[in-house]
């Protein structure tokens, strides 16, 4: 069971606060700084929007690193930024959606999530960082905003399921995004 922002209500979906290490931040918001849930049967995972009465903002560097077990994870909108490699080698992830809070998408967040098959980058988000989805090689398609300008180095590297993308005419593509890809060709 998780809490919600009464403290008389409790929420069955979300998981227990207990299971997350987290800071407190200068201004006053939350960081998950690490799962440490240990109940691998737990494969759905939901951030919870508060803590302790205050916002969860940010989703910190390898938060979720190696939780092979976790199938979903349920982000709150009041997370604007998901480090770097926080998802990484979660590798029974098969979706996540990500809340059109977020605006940061660091270098590797997602990289060897190998059963991620769909993902939502949500408008607003402005940097895809480099690595983010390298070997997510269940992924067939996605859709890059309008609000992205740069992409980083390899960050589709070896996504050899990616045959369709959508990205804004105006986007900087860096070295080697679709290496390892079957769009690699079309975007020499």
């Amino acid at each position: 069971m998780g809490f919600s922002n009464n403290k008389n209500e409790v929420l069955e979906n979300t998981t227990p606060v207990e299971d997350f290490d987290w800071l407190v931040l200068m201004n006053g918001t939350v960081k998950i700084t690490y799962y440490n849930g240990e109940d691998e049967d737990n494969e759905k995972i939901v951030i919870p929007a508060e803590i302790d009465g205050k916002k969860v903002t940010e989703i910190g560097k390898y938060a979720f690193a190696d939780c092979t077990w976790i199938t979903s994870v349920t982000i709150p909108d009041t997370v604007t930024a998901i480090a770097e490699g926080a998802f990484s080698e979660c590798n029974m992830i098969t979706s996540m959606h990500i809340p059109e809070s977020v605006t940061e998408i660091g270098d590797g967040a997602f990289e060897n999530c190998t059963s991620l098959a769909s993902i939502n980058i949500p408008e607003g988000v402005t940097v895809i960082g480099g690595y983010t989805f390298e070997y997510c090689s269940s992924l067939t398609s996605i859709t890059i905003p309008e609000s992205v300008t740069e992409i980083g180095e390899s960050a589709f590297y070896g996504c050899k399921s990616l045959t369709s993308i959508n990205l804004p005419d105006s986007v900087k593509i860096g070295e080697d995004v679709f290496l390892g890809t079957p769009l690699e060709d079309k975007f020499k």
